[in-house]
């Protein structure tokens, strides 16, 4: 049955075998419960328990995301992700199995032939940070990362181990100075990437001895009659596959007759893809110093090295045009001026680069003014250009493009931004008590897939975030969400506690270019219900928080196909008890 929840106080008194619990009466809010008294009242579901549940769900694979309580004693660390396929998909038990945590231990410590002298924190101590990021990203899932710094004496040679406990998988070990050290230009305590080194469970003993550097002589030659003027440039080695620095940044100082000379000590990647990329891979990467507006300038080191190796040549260096200055407004529709907008601009094509080049340009988030406006020094070239007004203003996101000619001043470009629109529907209940209260409602934007090239990252390019959104379910089961023009999953967040699913909606379009998006009538599906058990090992997982993901593949539909999937959609949440037990109630399918 089905009720709009303002007529539900007065009739649901009368109906047999349904009944409102009110949850958190001391607030003066009233919730209903899923109850039953036989399965007639479920809408095609069963009555179990005195609650109605699906008889059978959509998904029989599911990934699971376990996110141990802060104050566990279990020996599970960090994030641990779990496929699990040919899941029953009446519901029923199910038992997740975490894998005791890897207890590290390690030291880092300098070759003995190294010439350098450690780095030194600003408490006058040596030290170097050790940080492990998972190798593989997990379809725009937010990797989890583990640091920790350890001391070094005079010579380089550790002073005590660090100790680490995190969840056993593949991961991207990356050593660097750590980050208030002063680092000697002769020395190279890291950065050294050690890429797809395997953890399991247990204890292991890691001792990371830093080699001596390899030299890479980068020549930058210029004619006599050059203007080219690099002086106070940096210049640094790239590691192309996971967008790590590798060498310590070199300053150029002034030129000699033939142009500009440095070494970059850099040390090669160890493990992983760095076998299958081979030396040569890496970027050179020139970056202008602070307050110079010039391009960041890129090149793969192979093609730099083609008469030597070991010695990188770039011949008749020439920057792209002179940047001019270039003022825009931000305003709505009205045509008022939008304060405190942030405005960033990417370069997708800059004017006189020269062929062979990769040339990268970019501001983030300059604010406009009391008057709505931003003046910058630009390079004249095609930019994309994304405006994030005050989230106060009620005002949306905007993507745009502009063109900057060669003139020296330009003015008059305008960012008009309209109202945020909104995705409004009503959320009924066809079995059970028929309504829901105050439940949130989420609009969380499609996460960028993980397959972005790293290239595309280092120059800016990747797409712009979005920002998420909620509201509440009204009293009429109504809800709207304003939203900014993007793809989002959209999901009402029925509680456990009361015995109801998610409603996900994913994949869902907004072009901004209407006020409201109705997405008309939603029904929340009945539950699958999952009774969990959590554990690592023999040790109950108390407290950790459990979350369930579908696979969706190209075309943006559920696969139980791991191999095929193409991203990831939350659709269901819950918390074990101290026991590592909890019930994961599944919506039964997708809206």
């Amino acid at each position: 049955m089905t009720r709009w929840l303002a007529q539900a106080l007065a009739v649901l008194t009368l109906a047999s075998g349904c009944s409102i619990s009110e949850i958190g009466m001391e607030q003066g809010d009233e919730r209903t419960v899923n109850r039953c008294a036989s399965a007639s009242e479920c809408g095609g579901g069963v009555c179990v328990s005195g609650a109605c549940q699906g008889r059978q769900g959509q998904f029989e694979t599911l990934l699971f995301e376990v996110l141990p309580s802060g104050g566990t004693e279990a020996r599970a660390a960090g994030r641990t992700l779990i496929t699990t396929t040919a899941l029953p998909l009446g519901g029923g038990a199910l038992t997740l199995d975490v894998l005791p945590a890897s207890r590290l231990e390690g030291q880092v410590s300098l070759a003995e032939d190294s010439d350098c002298v450690p780095s030194v924190t600003t408490d006058g101590k040596l030290a170097v940070s050790v940080t492990l990021t998972p190798s593989e990203q997990v379809l725009g899932l937010e990797p989890k990362t583990f640091t920790a710094v350890t001391p070094l004496d005079a010579q380089g040679h550790a002073l005590q181990p660090f100790s680490l406990r995190v969840a056993p998988g593949d991961y991207d070990i990356y050593v660097q100075a750590a980050p208030d050290a002063a680092v000697d230009p002769r020395c190279l305590v890291g950065p050294q990437l050690y890429r797809h080194q395997h953890l399991g469970s247990g204890n292991f003993k890691l001792d990371l001895q830093v080699p001596p550097p390899t030299v890479l002589a980068v020549k930058i030659a210029r004619s006599v009659s050059s203007t080219l003027s690099l002086d106070g440039w940096s210049l640094d080695l790239v590691d192309a596959s996971s967008g790590r620095v590798i060498a310590v940044p070199t300053t150029l100082g002034s030129p000699g007759i033939a142009g500009y000379e440095a070494r970059l000590r850099y040390l090669p990647v160890i493990g992983g893809a760095a076998a299958r990329g081979g030396t040569g891979s890496e970027l050179v990467r020139l970056s202008p110093p602070p307050g110079v507006t010039a391009p960041t300038l890129v090149w793969e080191r192979a093609a730099l090295e083609l008469f030597e190796l070991g010695e990188a040549r770039i011949d008749d260096l020439e920057l792209p045009a002179k940047p001019v200055s270039f003022e825009a407004r931000v305003v709505d529709e009205r045509g008022n001026p939008v304060e405190g907008a942030s405005v960033s601009l990417v370069a997708t094509e800059l004017l006189d680069v020269m062929p062979g080049l990769i040339a990268s340009f970019t501001l983030k988030n300059r604010l406009t003014d009391a008057d709505g406006l931003i003046k910058e020094a630009l390079l004249p070239g095609t930019y994309r250009v994304f405006a994030s007004p005050p989230s106060s203003s009620g005002l949306a996101t905007l993507e745009s493009s502009w063109s900057v000619s060669t003139a020296p001043v330009q003015a008059g470009q305008e960012l008009v931004l309209r109202p945020r629109s909104s995705l409004s529907g009503a959320v009924v209940v066809g079995w059970g008590p028929g309504e829901l209260l105050g439940v949130g409602v989420h609009a969380v934007p499609v996460p960028l897939e993980s397959s972005s090239p790293e290239l595309d990252r280092l120059l800016g390019r990747r797409p712009f975030m979005p920002r998420a959104s909620t509201a509440v379910l009204q009293l009429d089961g109504s809800f709207s969400v304003p939203v900014d023009p993007a793809s989002y999953h959209l999901s009402v967040r029925g509680e456990s506690e009361a015995g109801f699913p998610w409603l996900v909606r994913p994949y869902v379009s907004v072009d901004g270019s209407h006020a409201e998006e109705p997405l008309g009538q939603l029904e929340l599906p009945l539950p699958i219900v999952y009774e969990l058990s959590l554990s690592d090992g023999d040790v109950p997982l108390a407290g950790a928080l459990v979350r369930a993901y579908i696979f969706t593949d190209v075309e943006r539909r559920y696969t139980p196909d791991p191999s095929a999937a193409r991203s990831v959609v939350q659709i269901a949440e819950t918390r074990v008890d101290g026991g590592g037990r909890g019930r994961l109630l599944v919506p039964a399918l997708l809206d």
